[in-house]
């Protein structure tokens, strides 16, 4: 009988792995000590070939509110109020940043927020042959979400689950409403960071030190040694830094969400950054973030603020306050003390 690619792929992995050690046997017995020669206890059995590891995380005294408005985050989600417990949290650690078929996820770490503490979830494949015990594993906890978080993930993470759902031949069909918050920090920081890795914002925004850590680029060859000698040593900081990516994401959205709300102090540069998000749900916060802050040659931030305005003014539930909005947004110190920078939305 003809074989499939998947199954000829096996066969010679089968082949040229038996030259070396024994691949373990599939069980529903299997144990870390059966086949790890060294994960921590921590990390326990879930499916053949799959371990898991959950780990909590403090929020301290960030978090205020428990709501946020999704909207923010993704011009094409619906304007609601959302609980931050109906989010998920994503991030994986793959072979590669190709999103096609050579590439391999080994490592998800999923969280959410519970009890002022951000739960991490991670799921760690041991070898090849328990892919698809694996995918499933991590789309089960998808599925759960009504909201996912992630960091690039539109173009990374979520297309690459899509491949292997193809390629192990399991069904993708998420229905969790997607937030990739890249382009929230593209948004805010593209005038004040030179780089907007999530790295960089941890650190720069959020005041976020790692300690020891791994350069992405290293964690293929991480779970390439791994599977050569099923050393745990060479894996520590491939599992911190995927569970400290996951971290740092809630930390970066709770951050904004603060932010646009005023529960937390908005730098001047930033601020701009924050009233054009925040213009997708609340044109009149948009403006009251921006009035006061010195748009002295900036005329792109000019021009959104009388867009806003001359569309806020047509609306007849602002008739009473139009003439008091024009006096004041056409003061100098509207736009900052630059007398030059007078502009009228009449």
């Amino acid at each position: 009988m003809k074989l499939d690619l998947k199954a000829r792929l096996n066969r010679i992995r089968t082949t040229v792995a038996a030259e070396n050690r024994p691949i373990p046997e599939p069980c529903s017995t299997t144990t870390v000590s059966d086949t790890t020669s060294g994960l921590p206890n921590s990390w326990l059995p879930v499916a053949p070939g799959v371990f898991q590891c959950i780990t909590k995380f403090s929020l301290d005294s960030l978090q205020t509110t428990c709501f946020f408005r999704p909207a923010i985050f993704a011009s094409k989600v619906k304007d609601e109020a959302a609980r931050y417990s109906e989010i998920v949290f994503f991030d994986l650690e793959t072979t590669g940043l190709s999103t096609r078929a050579g590439t391999v996820a080994f490592l998800a770490a999923l969280g959410t927020i519970e009890a002022g503490e951000i739960v991490v979830h991670q799921y760690f494949l041991e070898d090849y042959p328990y892919e698809s015990a694996f995918i499933e594993a991590v789309c089960s906890q998808l599925d759960k979400a009504k909201y996912i978080v992630t960091y690039n993930g539109g173009s990374f993470d979520l297309p690459l689950l899509r491949t292997r759902c193809i390629l192990n031949r399991l069904p993708f069909s998420l229905v969790s409403k997607h937030l990739d918050i890249v382009h929230t920090a593209r948004s805010l920081w593209r005038d004040t960071l030179q780089s907007r890795t999530l790295q960089t914002i941890e650190k720069e925004i959020l005041g976020i030190q790692r300690g020891e850590d791994i350069p992405g680029r290293q964690i293929p060859e991480r779970w390439f040694l791994f599977l050569r000698d099923h050393k745990f040593e060479h894996l520590r900081t491939v599992f911190s830094h995927n569970a400290v990516d996951i971290v740092s994401l809630a930390r970066l959205l709770i951050y904004c969400n603060e932010g646009f709300w005023g529960h937390a102090e908005i730098k001047s540069a930033e601020r701009y950054g924050f009233a054009r998000l925040l213009a997708r749900v609340d044109p009149v916060r948009a403006l009251e973030t921006l009035y006061g802050v010195d748009l002295t040659g900036r005329p792109a931030a000019q021009r959104f603020i009388l867009k806003l305005l001359r569309g806020l003014l047509e609306r007849p539930v602002y008739r009473a306050i139009r003439k008091q909005w024009l006096a004041d947004w056409s003061n100098p110190h509207a736009f900052g003390d630059n007398q030059g920078s007078r502009v009228s939305p009449s």
